[in-house]
């Protein structure tokens, strides 16, 4: 009685149903539990009859599952341990589990006396783990990372197929390696103790494992890799590790590219001679290069604390202050590009021209930048200044040419004319013989005419400079200019036979001319020494006296338009002409000009 009592209070109480059936199926008792987990009554339960149960409430894909585990029971004995779908009440399926014993025979009939289980929730579990496996391994298959599994001896459990595409080795290679030798292997030496000390902080005090080096790959190459892990269970009194092992080789070589990128930045701002900067969209300066000391004579940290307003007002020049800010403006409001010239005050107080140029090459953290460089041009500005006083001089040597040129035909070209017009008009009216002796007379100054209009005509343009070359054309000069000035000159040269450009020889030819000429009129001498000789580069040209002499500074107050000639035709072509004097002690005019002429902006452009 004790016992009984007991039993049914243990079958009130435990989440299962309690069951016993015959040996045909039939239910003989069920606990009030069935109710609960199902949704029949005991009395549901036991009126059913045992293949109509099967059929309407096992699920069909269970039902044969089912059948096959009762006949086995009944047929050889022994357990019973099952789990199947059953159609409660309301329609659904539940999952259970149905364990038996055959326990005992009353009246010649066997009975099984079991526990019916809800397993509903654990399926769900399985079902949810299966899909996360599923998951996992989909990740695993397809991720382009290492995924691996560590004892806390360093061995490989498990590692994905994706080593051999990253390293070349296969899973079975990874997992076949002493950790020891393959830290020695196959880690880079500069990394290793790194890589062993990173893992010894995780296996000695636990937490992340993120660290960086270069694994040798099958083929002998080094790859740069990222060991990430965690420790993350213990399964047998064993410890793991899981974790994941990217290739980040790519990522590697951009950082060595980018830091090449930077270092040759570095060296360029540091070595160009201009000011390299960056302004915010407020004008701040947020960087300038140390040469803005050097140029402006302001510190980095004096050209970054001065407010743009007041930098405008106090360092541009006024007549330059509205050109530049319209300019940023423009630069600001519309984008493209800043490029402008202006006057900036130097710390010294002096006044040094620059060009700014600038374009908008980002935006960090909502502010916009300007990156750019600010160049002195005060020399270039100097060369433009000197080139347009030059081709003013040029315009005025051009003028002063032609007034000389028309005094002299005015005063004695047309005096000869009108001289030679009333021979001819006496002759007319003169007798035979007196005609005669006159018109001899008027043959006379035709030819002294004629005479002098060939010099003219050869000192305005020496013809045979285009004819004969640079050589012949000097001993032409040479010879006349001895003939007239009764001066000696001693003509040395070597090499002019070559072709020359047209300019060259005709401001070589020049400069001789105009030295002479000077000889003649100043130097007070009977003789005269003139060298000119060429080389590959140049040709090089030397007048010299050793007559009455002159201090050369006063040449500039005197405004000697000769002696500016021939400095300008050498530097018009790039050349240089220096001039070495002293009163009593002589004349030496030397001149030097490139044999491929440059242009004189070009040539003042580079001499800045």
């Amino acid at each position: 009685m004790k016992l009984r009592r007991s039993k049914r209070s243990l079958v009130v109480k435990i989440p299962a149903a309690d069951w016993t059936t015959d040996w045909d199926g039939n239910f003989t008792f069920i606990s009030p539990s069935a109710e609960r987990i199902l949704g029949y009554t005991p009395e549901e339960m036991r009126e059913e009859h045992p293949l109509e149960r099967t059929a309407t409430k096992v699920h069909p894909d269970d039902a044969k599952k089912v059948k096959e585990a009762l006949r086995a029971v009944y047929r050889e004995g022994g357990y019973l341990d099952t789990e199947f779908r059953y159609r409660s009440k309301d329609g659904k399926w539940v999952w259970v589990n149905a364990r038996a014993v055959r326990t005992y025979e009353i009246d010649g009939t066997r009975f099984l006396d079991g526990l019916i289980t809800d397993i509903s929730e654990r399926k769900r579990r399985e079902e949810a783990l299966r899909e996360s496996e599923g998951r996992y391994r989909s990740l695993v298959a397809n991720i382009a990372d290492v995924d691996w599994t560590a004892d806390w001896d360093g061995n490989f459990t498990f590692v994905s197929h994706n080593a051999e595409r990253i390293l070349g080795y296969t899973q079975e290679e990874m997992q076949g390696v002493n950790p020891l030798e393959r830290t020695a292997r196959w880690v880079h030496p500069d990394d290793a103790e790194s890589v062993r000390e990173a893992l010894r902080a995780v296996y000695r005090k636990g937490g992340c494992l993120d660290t960086e080096f270069r694994l040798r790959k099958k083929d002998e190459q080094w790859a740069w890799v990222n060991a990430r892990a965690v420790r993350t269970y213990e399964r047998d009194g064993t410890r793991f590790l899981d974790g994941l092992l990217t290739d980040i080789s790519e990522r590697k070589q951009k950082e060595e590219a980018l830091r090449e990128s930077e270092g040759r930045y570095r060296s360029l701002v540091a070595n160009i001679s201009d000011v390299d900067w960056t302004v915010d969209w407020d004008g701040n300066f947020t960087f300038v290069s140390p040469n803005a000391e050097r140029i402006l004579g302001y510190t980095q940290e004096e050209m970054q604390g001065v407010n743009p307003l007041e930098r405008t007002v106090r360092w541009v020049h006024p007549d330059d202050g509205e050109r530049v800010r319209e300019a940023l403006r423009a630069v600001y409001r519309e984008g493209g590009y800043l490029d402008t010239e202006f006057r900036y005050r130097k710390k010294d107080g002096e006044w040094v021209w620059v060009n700014a140029r600038a374009i908008k090459t980002y935006e960090k953290e909502g502010t916009r930048f300007l990156d750019g460089l600010l160049s002195d041009i005060s020399e270039r500005k100097r060369g433009e200044d000197e080139l347009r006083v030059l081709s003013h001089r040029l315009v005025e040597s051009q003028e002063a040419e032609r007034k000389a040129i028309a005094r002299e035909l005015h005063d004695e070209m047309a005096q000869s004319l009108t001289a030679l017009k009333l021979m001819l008009e006496r002759a007319m009216r003169a007798s035979h013989d007196e005609s005669c002796s006159i018109i001899g007379e008027a043959r006379v100054a035709l030819q002294d005419l004629m005479g002098r209009m060939r010099t003219r005509s050869f000192e305005l343009w020496p013809r045979a400079l285009d004819e004969l070359g640079l050589l012949h054309a000097l001993l032409l000069h040479i010879d006349r200019y001895a003939a007239q000035n009764h001066v000696t000159v001693n003509f040395e040269h070597f090499d002019l036979q070559k072709d020359l450009p047209p300019q060259v020889s005709l401001a070589s030819y020049r400069i001789i001319q105009e030295a002479l000429t000077n000889v003649a009129r100043h130097a007070g001498v009977t003789e005269v020494l003139v060298r000119a000789w060429t080389d590959d580069q140049s040709i090089y040209i030397l007048v010299e006296d050793q007559g009455v002499g002159f201090v050369p500074e006063l040449l500039t107050v005197m405004n000697c338009s000769g002696i500016r000639g021939m400095r300008e035709r050498a530097v018009s072509l790039g050349g240089i002409l220096s001039i070495d004097s002293a009163p009593g002690q002589g004349t030496s005019v030397t001149a030097q000009l490139p044999l491929k002429p440059q242009p004189l902006k070009s040539h003042l452009e580079e001499q800045r």
